[in-house]
C-alpha cells in the first residue's frame, strides 16, 4: 500500500512547475542553451513567479517550446536517424 508515502516529502527543486524541462543552478552554458532553445526572455513581461536567481520562472509555453524544439526536433530525430536511417550494410 502507498498510503502516506508522500507525507513530509521535501522536493529537490523547490520551484517545480507543471511539465518542467529547464533547470541549472550554476552552469552558464546550460542556462544559455535553455534560453536560446525555449525563446526565454526575462524582459518580455510574462507574469510568472520570480526564481531564486531573481529572474522570472519559464512559462509553461516556454517549457513546451523547449521540449518541441530541442528534445523532439533536435535530440529525438538525431537518435532516430542515427539508429535507422544512418546504418549501412543492413
Amino acid at each position: 500500500s502507498n498510503v502516506g508515502q508522500q507525507e513530509h516529502v521535501v522536493p529537490t527543486y523547490s520551484q517545480n512547475t507543471m511539465f518542467p524541462r529547464m533547470f541549472s543552478a550554476d552552469d552558464p552554458t546550460k542556462i544559455s542553451g535553455y534560453k536560446s532553445w525555449s525563446g526565454y526572455d526575462s524582459k518580455d513581461g510574462a507574469d510568472t513567479e520570480i526564481g531564486s536567481d531573481d529572474m522570472r520562472l519559464p512559462t509553461f509555453g516556454e517549457n513546451l517550446t523547449y521540449f518541441a524544439r530541442y528534445q523532439v526536433n533536435w535530440m529525438y530525430w538525431r537518435y532516430f536517424l542515427w539508429n535507422f536511417s544512418g546504418r549501412q550494410n543492413d
